[in-house]
Parts: C-alpha cells; sequence; structure tokens
C-alpha cells in the first residue's frame, strides 16, 4: 500500500506465540528468547509460522527495555553473547 497505510492488524493477525529457548546472560538481568509467532495472513487467508526473537532486561522483577530481532543472531550480539 502506498502512503503508509499500513496497520497492526490490516495484513496479519497473530494467532499464537510460543517460545523455544530462553538464555539469561551473565548480568542476571538480560535474558533472550527465541520464539516463533503463528500468524493468519489476512488477503490468502493462510496460516504462516515466523521465528522471532527479543531481548529483555529485567530489574526487580519489572520488565524495563524489550527489543524485538527478526534473526536470533542478532539478538544475542545485543545481549553481548555470541552462538
Amino acid at each position: 500500500m502506498a502512503g503508509g497505510n499500513l496497520r497492526p492488524g490490516h495484513v496479519a493477525r497473530e494467532r499464537a506465540s510460543e517460545v523455544d529457548d530462553l538464555i539469561e546472560a551473565p548480568d542476571g538481568e538480560t535474558v533472550v528468547m527465541a520464539l516463533r509467532v503463528l500468524l493468519r495472513l489476512k488477503r490468502f487467508e493462510v496460516d504462516h509460522e515466523m521465528p522471532w526473537a527479543a531481548v529483555w532486561i529485567i530489574r526487580d522483577g519489572k520488565l524495563v527495555w524489550a527489543q524485538g530481532y527478526v534473526h536470533m543472531a542478532d539478538a544475542l550480539e545485543a545481549a553481548g553473547l555470541s552462538e
């Protein structure tokens, strides 16, 4: 669509997320999460599974920062970890 008219939920709808792995960094605050997101593509009415990764920083039991990544390697690098 031209002009940036895409809205969240316009192309796909999330149906489910499943965590595949959690990796705790040595700092005790940073967690890298590998997950799969199942999306329903609206135009074609088909399901699509997409791998995803995220880095979370948790302090005093509260989420203080989070960032999503398309590639697990990028998330590991951002967390200061390597595969």
